[in-house]
């Protein structure tokens, strides 16, 4: 998940960019960045206008902020949508169905909402690691000062969750839950 800094960094920097993918939380994050500079753009204009009716004719349109957003965000906008519809394992030509009337902008939104394809024509997921998930365990490390690293700093066991368990080792976790189970559910001796 992208937090809202590196996803408006993604929106920016990607902003010519129709290949590829964009999760959805760096699409919601820039789409809230969009809608609340095109808030507070509207507010200023408003301001103006209630101030001074007459300073913006029809001839000085220009020198409203709301105009000039919106053409700076219009392509990546556009691109970041195409991005995510990739990511939605879609065709950027979806983006069509805007244009029905209706249920256009409502099918959209379906869409931009629709959790992301693990992998599809247009690349992994975004985020995902595609190292092998059984490596080989690496032997306990010891930080700078000699001790032991904690449990938050392994993830082995993690790793291992996938791997098949031998039937004696299942027999063995059995005997060592139950005997926990004796011990300290049931208070029984040993």
């Amino acid at each position: 998940m992208a937090g809202p800094i590196a996803a408006i960094h993604h929106y920016v920097t990607s902003a010519l960019d129709l290949r590829g993918r964009a999760t959805r939380s760096q699409f919601w994050w820039s789409m809230l960045a969009v809608f609340a500079l095109s808030g507070l753009c509207a507010y200023s204009d408003g301001q103006s206008l209630l101030n001074d009716p007459t300073a913006f004719g029809p001839d000085q349109m220009w020198k409203l902020s709301t105009i000039w957003l919106s053409l700076l965000t219009l392509v990546p906008t556009f691109t970041i949508t195409i991005r995510r519809l990739h990511d939605t394992g879609r065709s950027g030509f979806w983006y069509l169905i805007v244009f029905v009337p209706l249920i256009g902008g409502i099918w959209m939104l379906i869409l931009m909402l629709t959790k992301s394809d693990h992998s599809n024509r247009w690349g992994p997921a975004p985020g995902v690691d595609l190292r092998p998930l059984h490596e080989p365990q690496q032997q306990a490390r010891t930080s700078k000062n000699g001790r032991k690293s904690s449990p938050w700093d392994s993830y082995a066991a993690l790793e291992q969750a996938d791997q098949s368990i031998t039937p004696e080792a299942q027999a063995a976790r059995k005997a060592e839950i139950s005997d926990y189970y004796r011990r300290h559910i049931l208070k029984q001796p040993a």
